[in-house]
Formats: C-alpha cells, sequence, structure tokens
C-alpha cells in the first residue's frame, strides 16, 4: 500500500474505530444494567428528538416495518417507549419516549458528557485546541459527505453510476 492517501485512510479507520470502542454504550457498566441492544439504544436517542412513526423508525435503523415493530415491541414492554395515536388522524400512531425513557436518554448524554470532560482533562491545552479543531473538520466533512449523499446527481457519482449510465437505482441502504 504505497498510495499516501489510502494509508492514512486505513489509520483514521483504525481510529475511529478506537474511539467508538472507547464511546459506544455497548459493553459498557455504565449501560449495561440497562439491557439495551444497538438498535434499541439509536430509536431511543432518535425518539428523543421527537417522537417518530414507526416507517420513520425502520428507515433510521435500515430495518424492515416488521423488525422495528418487533422492537418497539420490546422497549415498550421494558417501560421506555410508547406508542401514541395523533389526535389530528386516528390511523397514525406516533412512538414517543415515556418518562423513564427520557431519563434513560439523558442518563446517555450525561454519561457521554463525562467521558468528553474526562478525555479533556487528560489533554495538554495545545492538544485539546488540536483535537477540537480537528473535530470541527470532521464534523464539516461528516455535513458534506451527508448533503453529497442527499443530491441525486452527486449519489450517481458517489456509486459510480454517472449521468448517463442507466436508470437511477436506490443506493443499498435506500429503499
Amino acid at each position: 500500500m504505497d498510495d499516501p492517501q489510502k494509508q492514512l485512510t486505513e489509520r483514521l479507520i483504525r481510529l475511529v474505530e478506537g474511539l467508538l470502542a472507547h464511546t459506544s454504550p455497548g459493553g459498557h457498566g455504565e449501560w449495561a444494567d440497562l439491557d439495551l441492544t444497538m438498535a434499541q439504544f439509536k430509536t431511543l436517542r432518535l425518539l428523543g428528538q421527537r417522537p417518530q412513526r414507526m416507517g420513520d423508525i425502520a428507515g433510521y435503523l435500515g430495518v424492515s416495518l416488521s423488525s422495528a415493530t418487533s422492537m418497539m415491541d420490546r422497549l415498550v414492554s421494558k417501560g421506555l417507549a410508547e406508542r401514541a395515536h395523533d389526535p389530528t388522524d386516528r390511523r397514525v400512531v406516533a412512538c414517543q419516549l415515556t418518562p423513564l425513557g427520557r431519563e434513560h436518554v439523558e442518563r446517555f448524554w450525561r454519561i457521554g458528557r463525562q467521558k468528553a470532560e474526562l478525555l479533556a482533562q487528560a489533554l495538554s491545552m495545545q492538544d485539546l485546541e488540536t483535537v477540537v479543531r480537528a473535530m470541527e473538520i470532521i464534523t464539516a466533512a461528516l455535513g458534506k459527505a451527508g448533503e453529497a449523499r442527499a443530491s441525486p446527481s452527486s449519489r450517481a457519482s458517489l456509486d459510480g453510476r454517472g449521468p448517463s449510465s442507466g436508470p437511477n437505482l436506490p443506493v443499498q441502504g435506500e429503499e
């Protein structure tokens, strides 16, 4: 692997994997007592933003509607989420956090913040400034990558289908 871009990309991947291993909820004592799958954890975070329809949850997780429904059933049985009918249209059911579910989401954010504070304390001021600047660059790049995925013309270029290379079929994971 002589290509410097590829070498740096591989280093970045290893670093991101290591960062995620240290900061993700799975397997850490702080979350072990909650007995949540990653999909349940992601759904609670999503519901923490606002109530969601089941189809939106399935799309967010990249799973079938029946899988999302089963997962939501487990969150309901744990008392973390509930289904509520839309007052303007009884056919529409929104999933939302219960007070216990909201407590858990707040706990996730609190623990994450504590981990970030511990990290900041372990760094020199110069290193902290470097890390913050790097995170700003990464956040901006992620925003650009997200915009590129959302744009049909850039979606075609990202997946190798140029503007005249045939029908615009869904990219893997988009259905």
